[in-house]
C-alpha cells in the first residue's frame, strides 16, 4: 500500500481538500491492486464490522471509509517525517553557510564532508522545498571548496617561487664555502642567511632538503673559520714542504736552504 500511495503526493491530497473532493483515483487504484480483496476480506472479518446480512454496497461503502482512514493515516505520517527531514537538512544548512568564509582549510574541509555524509543518510523532503533546500546547501559547499582550491593553487605557485629562491642561496653559499677570504665571505654568508629567513616557506616535501643543503654549505665555511689559523699554518707549511722537496723530484742541486731546512 505505501507504494501505491506514494504514486500519489501531497498535492493530491491538498487540492482533494481544497475542493473536497473525494479521492475516486486513490480509491480505484487500491481496487486494481492484486491483494485489494484480500484486504477487504480482512477488514470484513474484524469483530465490529457490519452484519453478515447487510447490503453490498453499505460494506464497500465501510471498507472504503477504513481504507481512506488507512491512507490518510498514511500520508499524515509521511507528512509529518517529510516535514522532519526538512528540518534536519535546514539545519545542516545554517551550519554549512557558517562555514563558508572559513580559512581554517583542512578542518572545515573535514567538517563539511561530514555534513555532507549526514545530508545522504536523511531521507526525502517536501518535493515543493527538495531543489530550494538542496540548492541552499550546496552553495556554502561550492563556495568554500572553490576558494580552497584558489588557495591551494596560489600557495603551490608561492611554493614554487619560493624554492627557486632559496636555490639560488644554496647555489651562492656552495660557491663561497671553500673560500679563504675568511672575513668578505663570513659577511657574504650572514647576508645569504638574512635572505634565507625573509624568503616564505616551501612545500614540506621538499623543505628539510633545501634547508640541509643550504645549512651544510654555511657550515662548512664557518667550520673552516673557526679554524682558519690552524689552516693558514698547514698551507704555510704545504708550500714550503713542496718548494723544499721539489729539486729532488727533478734532479737538482740541493739549494743552500735545504741545509737549514733539514736542520730544522
Amino acid at each position: 500500500m505505501a507504494k501505491l500511495c506514494a504514486t500519489f503526493p501531497g498535492e493530491y491530497w491538498r487540492e482533494k481538500d481544497r475542493e473536497r473532493a473525494y479521492p475516486a483515483e486513490v480509491v480505484r487504484a487500491l481496487q486494481e491492486a492484486p491483494w485489494w480483496d484480500e484486504m477487504v476480506t480482512d477488514i470484513v472479518e474484524t469483530p465490529d464490522f457490519a452484519e453478515p446480512d447487510e447490503p453490498p454496497e453499505q460494506i464497500l461503502t465501510y471498507a472504503r471509509d477504513v481504507v481512506k482512514e488507512r491512507v490518510d493515516a498514511h500520508f499524515a505520517q509521511q507528512a509529518e517525517e517529510l516535514a522532519e527531514n526538512l528540518r534536519r537538512k535546514e539545519a545542516l544548512c545554517e551550519q554549512a553557510e557558517a562555514l563558508a568564509d572559513s580559512t581554517s582549510w583542512v578542518k572545515t574541509a573535514d567538517e563539511l564532508r561530514r555534513l555532507q555524509a549526514e545530508w545522504k543518510e536523511i531521507g526525502p523532503v517536501p518535493r515543493a522545498q527538495s531543489r530550494k533546500v538542496w540548492d541552499r546547501f550546496r552553495k556554502p559547499c561550492d563556495d568554500f571548496f572553490t576558494r580552497w582550491q584558489q588557495h591551494r593553487h596560489l600557495r603551490s605557485q608561492e611554493w614554487a617561487r619560493n624554492l627557486a629562491l632559496k636555490e639560488a642561496l644554496c647555489e651562492k653559499a656552495e660557491s663561497l664555502q671553500d673560500s679563504t677570504d675568511w672575513e668578505a665571505t663570513a659577511a657574504r654568508l650572514k647576508q645569504l642567511q638574512a635572505e634565507w629567513r625573509q624568503i616564505g616557506a616551501v612545500k614540506k616535501s621538499r623543505s628539510e632538503a633545501i634547508w640541509r643543503r643550504f645549512r651544510g654549505a654555511c657550515d662548512h665555511f664557518f667550520d673552516r673559520y673557526k679554524h682558519r689559523d690552524a689552516l693558514a699554518l698547514q698551507a704555510v707549511q704545504a708550500g714550503a714542504s713542496e718548494y723544499v722537496l721539489k729539486p729532488f723530484s727533478i734532479g737538482c742541486p740541493v739549494p743552500v736552504r735545504l741545509t737549514w731546512a733539514t736542520r730544522a
